[in-house]
């Protein structure tokens, strides 16, 4: 199964007032998001990281699932690309159903040359807004999301978003 996730922020206490995250430490948020994350994704799993994982990952990245692919936020540090399986330091392009997607940190407003920006970055300032979907996990219940469960989201979105 592939996955998607954005933001999770691992020791970073300030994010918790920042985007009122409905935690009451920042070990309680850390603990939730490891716990929600690894239900879902399996150790055979790919999971795709888009950025701002942790100041230092070096203390969370092995505690989590799958195979992790990192598109680096701007709060991910080059120091720690060894504890991925794959990183790239700018977007990524797939198919997801029957959409052409870019996946970034960052969202794109006029990306004229794919169905879906697939990002993160902004937290909890907008799910939906153009052709950008924000998979960051104060979107998506601090969960990572299926590409199943993504790709039925684009379906719905369709209509709205693609011409």
């Amino acid at each position: 199964m592939i996955w998607f996730a954005s933001d999770l922020h691992f020791g970073h206490d300030k994010i918790r007032g920042y985007c009122n995250r409905p935690f009451k430490t920042v070990e309680e948020m850390d603990e939730t998001i490891i716990k929600n994350f690894n239900a879902k994704v399996k150790p055979d799993d790919t999971v795709y990281l888009l950025g701002d994982v942790s100041f230092h990952p070096d203390r969370y990245i092995d505690k989590l699932n799958g195979y992790k692919i990192l598109v680096m936020g701007n709060h991910d540090h080059k120091k720690y690309n060894e504890l991925y399986d794959e990183v790239y330091e700018a977007c990524y392009f797939m198919k997801i159903g029957k959409y052409m997607c870019e996946l970034n940190h960052y969202p794109y407003y006029y990306n004229n040359n794919v169905d879906f920006v697939i990002h993160g970055h902004i937290h909890e300032l907008f799910k939906v807004k153009g052709n950008n979907v924000n998979i960051g996990v104060d979107q998506w219940d601090f969960e990572p999301v299926s590409i199943n469960e993504l790709e039925k989201f684009l379906d719905s979105l369709k209509g709205e978003c693609v011409g």
